[in-house]
């Protein structure tokens, strides 16, 4: 404490450096090196071995003992570590193999536990330097004990019977146990805890002093956790860009989207991004493999997600605690009622008002009769809003969104434009612009037919909407061997929360504006 300790070990005059060297693994010794170079960093034990007091201590014949190998052995590496600088890192191949014939599990090249390693360690440099060589047999016996300060003068409890205080049982406890234990490990690294059981009913208490070498306490809980997101805007020809947001991982998804819609610049995110226009998900091989809702805990999310912009907001989510603030609001349970958070959820592909689109390709195979073509999926999938349906006369009975015939078009011919909108970034396109006419435009047609908007369609893009299974392989309507690989997207109402689109590019503009990177 007084600072001694410290300047003798480093002290010049004997010879000694400041044991900042290291120590080479031996295979997969990583736990040996690490527990033996904080060992060594206790300079009081590391001054005791060198000043060579330990000799005077060394029991050899004790039977719980290592023959003082483990002591000698350690005493010699430190020496090593603590005397002038090697030009190469020391090799523990001596100190390791002594530590194998009293412990043979640590041996060869595995890894092991570095506290396991430290323990037996510590025993076996105890029991070699134990001064008490006599070791008798003492009652481990609970000891009636009472607080000090309800105890009167004489010792005695408020019935008037003898009582001994925690002090005074501790240090009996304490005494007995250096009857058998008294070593420079004792004095340096044991304790000694207190574990006491008081009865409901009456004052009667009871109290066991054991004796302690290590102390395990848990580590807090980080409260913050990060969080990337992979963000894709709603702009023509604007990539997607990578973010980094710290939250409280006992939020919600909820939460996130507030904290994405808030960036401020440099931030790709627009000024006046709504949360209820921010959908996340987690991507896997070409397709979104889950939907995360507003009211699952951040906690139960990967590290990483993607964010997709949606041209419309979507429908608010139930199931926040109450009293939470976020882009839905409080939510109100009834008594002896909890809402349900979600947090375990594996996760799910159907959202409110959310289509899938993956990117496809057909693949033509001259040489295959039956089967002359296969999908291929590839890039990245997209998310894609459903235009909100403003009344339930809109609604089918299956609960889709219909559309009157001059509204038809108009609303496929939306979909088309958001799906170029967010697939123009993708190819080396001077302006973001297909050369004939402007995408979009034909919202702007007065009068648009359904049947002659989907037939300008297949004109104006480089791509057809066809409605697939999940994997983007099959026609999710058509029956398995009619081998459809997609019927056409016709009007909106054949679509529903969580279905899939397939985009079919036409294979001559992908292979000459299609940029991979």
């Amino acid at each position: 404490e007084d600072g001694t300790v410290k300047s003798d070990v480093n002290s010049a005059e004997n010879g000694i450096k400041h044991g900042l060297q290291g120590l080479v693994n031996l295979g997969n010794t990583c736990f040996l090196n690490s527990a033996v170079q904080c060992l060594s960093q206790t300079l009081a034990l590391t001054q005791y071995f060198l000043s060579e007091q330990y000799l005077e201590d060394l029991c050899l014949n004790n039977p719980l003992g290592m023959q003082g190998k483990v002591a000698k052995e350690y005493a010699r590496l430190l020496r090593r570590l603590w005397g002038p600088s090697p030009t190469e890192p020391i090799v523990p191949r001596a100190f390791h193999k002594v530590i194998t014939k009293f412990a043979p599990h640590f041996a060869g090249n595995q890894q092991h536990d570095s506290q396991e390693l430290l323990a037996f360690l510590l025993d076996g440099i105890h029991e070699d330097l134990n001064r008490a060589r006599l070791h008798p047999q003492i009652a481990e016996d609970d000891v009636s004990t009472e607080s000090s300060n309800n105890l009167n003068d004489n010792g005695n409890d408020d019935n008037g019977q003898r009582r001994e205080n925690d002090v005074s049982a501790g240090r009996r406890s304490w005494a007995e146990h250096q009857r058998r234990n008294q070593s420079a490990v004792v004095d340096l690294f044991q304790g000694q805890t207190r574990s006491s059981l008081r009865c409901p009913s009456c004052p009667h208490s009871s109290a066991t002093f054991e004796p302690l070498l290590f102390l395990s306490l848990p580590l807090p809980p980080e409260k913050e956790r990060l969080i990337e997101i992979v963000f894709v805007p709603f702009s023509r020809g604007v990539r997607p860009s990578r973010l980094v947001i710290s939250l409280d991982q006992d939020g919600f998804v909820a939460n996130l989207k507030e904290a994405i819609a808030v960036l401020k610049p440099p931030s790709p995110i627009p000024p006046s991004l709504s949360p209820f226009r921010l959908c996340l998900a987690s991507l896997s091989d070409h397709s979104v493999i889950a939907v995360h809702p507003d009211n699952r805990r951040l906690q139960a999310l990967p590290d990483s997600l993607w964010a997709f912009e949606l041209e419309f907001p979507l429908p608010p989510s139930p199931g926040l605690p109450p009293g939470t603030t976020s882009l839905i609001g409080p939510v109100s349970t009834s008594p002896g009622t909890s809402p349900t958070l979600g947090q375990n959820d594996p996760g799910n592909l159907t959202s409110p008002g959310v289509v899938h689109a993956l990117h496809r390709c057909i693949e033509r195979l001259p040489h295959v009769a039956i089967i002359p073509c296969r999908p291929i999926v590839f890039g990245s999938p997209l998310l894609l809003a459903l235009p909100p349906v403003v009344n339930h006369e809109n609604l089918s009975p299956s609960g889709r969104l219909t559309c009157r015939r001059n509204e038809e078009g108009e609303e496929l011919a939306r979909m088309y434009d958001a799906v170029w909108r967010l697939s123009a970034r993708f190819f080396r396109l001077s302006d973001g612009l297909l050369d004939w006419e402007r995408p979009g435009s034909l919202l702007s047609q007065n009068g648009c037919d359904g049947k002659e908007c989907r037939a300008s369609l297949n004109e104006k893009y480089p791509f057809v909407l066809k409605m697939v299974t999940r994997n983007g392989s099959a026609c999710c309507r058509c029956s398995w061997n009619k081998f459809c690989l997609g019927c056409r997207l016709s009007d909106l109402s054949s679509l529903s929360d969580g279905s899939f689109l397939a985009i079919d590019w036409n294979p001559s503009f992908l292979l000459n504006f299609y940029d991979p990177a």
